[in-house]
């Protein structure tokens, strides 16, 4: 993945991210499902220290099969940086250094243990628009809630028609940067 001419002003378009630790049928799964809905959209793929060797050879494959997928593997997950999530956020630190030194205007981030159901064009003009009509949002979430959140108070109208917005978060670890 080559970024745009520096000198231009020229962002790329989007940067999708996978970031993973172990799950191997989950983990190759997402990365699949990212590949399958934005064929010619470049992907990052983060291993977070998977221990599985088998896991991690099967992600050197698909990065060697694809060029648009670029593979970052990572050496240590230090379960001392956050007991639940190990050395997530460091991974994430990582992910956004990559896409703003090759200039991606847009970060479509999610976990090893999701999927991508569908993408089109039409998601990145939409995301675009409501970064445009709310300057202070920095992610839009990209999930479907489970029934026992979807069908309750935790999902609201926002300030933009036709748009909503989760009550009890203001930023969350998966969507679209």
């Amino acid at each position: 993945m080559s970024p745009p001419d520096a000198g231009s002003g020229e962002r790329a378009g989007v940067l999708h991210v996978v970031v993973g630790h172990g799950l191997p049928v989950s983990f190759l799964n997402a990365v699949r499902s990212v590949r399958a809905c934005a064929p010619s959209d470049p992907v990052l793929v983060v291993d977070n220290a998977s221990p599985e060797v088998a896991l991690r050879e099967a992600l050197r494959r698909l990065a060697a099969e694809d060029e648009r997928i670029t593979l970052l593997q990572r050496e240590e997950n230090d379960a001392r940086a956050n007991g639940k999530v190990g050395s997530l956020y460091a991974a994430y630190a990582e992910v956004f250094a990559f896409a703003l030194e090759r200039r991606f205007a847009m970060v479509h981030l999610l976990q090893g243990d999701m999927q991508t159901l569908w993408w089109d064009d039409d998601v990145v003009e939409r995301a675009r628009a409501l970064f445009a009509a709310h300057p202070a949002c920095a992610n839009l979430y990209t999930n479907l809630l489970p029934r026992d959140k979807a069908l309750t108070d935790e999902l609201v109208p926002s300030a933009t028609p036709g748009a909503w917005k989760l009550r009890s978060y203001g930023l969350s670890d998966t969507g679209l940067y």
